[in-house]
């Protein structure tokens, strides 16, 4: 009896093994790396104030890790530059513009769910960290107009200067086909950009891999 016991506890443990390799053999833990272009929707959020959306164009590198070696689980980073440029308030002859060039690294950690031959989705979420290069404030009254530094002080004031630096949370989806990928996400920030001033992205993203 005792050796059927020792026998049986042998067989399961070789079964349980062998099952633990043929799923770990089937799942695709295969990272990626490629190029994406996000068509983005940037909103400026202030209390008391509406803010339109203006156009943000995003083009970067993205790279993939697997972080498990039996589940689809992996972390996408690389790095992106954005430009976003348009009009976010007129009322009363009173316009503002701004144009702005950033840097946005990512950090997403997702799971890839298979749903047919070469086709997949990956859900995702994660933090990013925003680095702001330039921008301009082009403030317009009545036809009379100037333009200011967003960054500094001396021409933005002590309550409106932007900062250089944000991080900030999204979460999204990309559908692969193949060697190509479309995707939607949405975020926003945990460092406001401005004194009580924080914004809003959407995006709208399609890429290739290599």
């Amino acid at each position: 009896m005792k050796n059927f016991r020792t026998l049986s506890t042998l067989c399961f443990l070789t079964l349980a093994t062998v099952v633990n390799a043929q799923v770990a053999k089937t799942v695709d833990t295969e990272g990626w790396k490629g190029v994406r272009f996000s068509y983005n929707s940037y909103t400026l959020d202030e209390r008391g104030i509406e803010y339109d959306a203006i156009s943000g164009f995003e083009l970067g590198f993205v790279k993939a890790f697997s972080i498990s070696q039996i589940h689809p689980f992996f972390l996408e980073t690389g790095a992106s530059f954005v430009y976003t440029n348009g009009d976010i308030f007129s009322e009363d002859g009173l316009d503002l513009s701004l144009n702005m060039v950033s840097l946005n690294v990512p950090f997403n950690v997702g799971y890839k769910v298979a749903l047919g031959n070469k086709i997949s989705l990956f859900p995702y979420a994660g933090l990013s960290l925003k680095g702001h290069l330039s921008g301009e404030m082009e403030m317009s009254y009545y036809g009379k107009s100037e333009v200011a530094d967003i960054f500094d002080e001396d021409e933005m004031g002590d309550d409106s200067v932007f900062k250089r630096f944000q991080i900030g949370w999204q979460v999204g989806a990309a559908f692969n086909i193949d060697r190509f990928n479309v995707g939607l996400s949405y975020g926003t920030d945990f460092m406001e950009i401005s004194k009580n001033v924080s914004t809003t992205t959407f995006k709208i993203s399609a890429g290739i891999y290599f």
